[in-house]
């Protein structure tokens, strides 16, 4: 799944670059963030194996891989997000990136602009990925 993802999302990320800085706005980041999901939610599914005789397990299956993957998808999705912001490339001023673009001129008079948003903005991230290593150790059973 590794070169499949290299394959179908590094093209995506670039193009959402270029867009992004062609036309800068929130709305289009989130859709093209929205396409970028509906192709890993795809290629989750299309790993997954379904059964002819038992098609609620294979069901079952998708789902629990879906609730797997999600948390490690918010991290990304929330990851370019805030870069973008970070950046000033959508001109969203309320957020943790672009409090920590506006202190980094400050950094020497007042550190703790950046670094409590840095914080929070790192616990966030880490908060998710913990919960999708502790999902993936709960209910993929190939870890076992």
């Amino acid at each position: 799944m590794g070169s499949i993802v290299l394959a179908f999302i590094l093209p995506a990320i670039i193009i959402l670059h270029y867009i992004i800085t062609i036309f800068p706005s929130v709305f289009i980041m989130m859709m093209i963030i929205g396409l970028v999901l509906a192709i890993f939610y795809a290629l989750i599914i299309s790993n997954s194996k379904i059964n002819r005789e038992n098609i609620r397990n294979g069901l079952f299956n998708i789902l629990k891989r879906i609730v797997i993957y999600t948390p490690i998808l918010i991290v990304l999705m929330t990851f370019i997000y805030e870069s973008y912001n970070f950046l000033n490339l959508l001109g969203v001023s309320i957020n943790l990136s672009s409090d920590i673009s506006t202190a980094r001129s400050h950094l020497i008079t007042a550190p703790w602009a950046s670094i409590y948003p840095g914080l929070a903005l790192a616990i966030y991230l880490l908060g998710f990925l913990l919960l999708h290593f502790g999902l993936r150790e709960g209910l993929d059973k190939n870890l076992r």
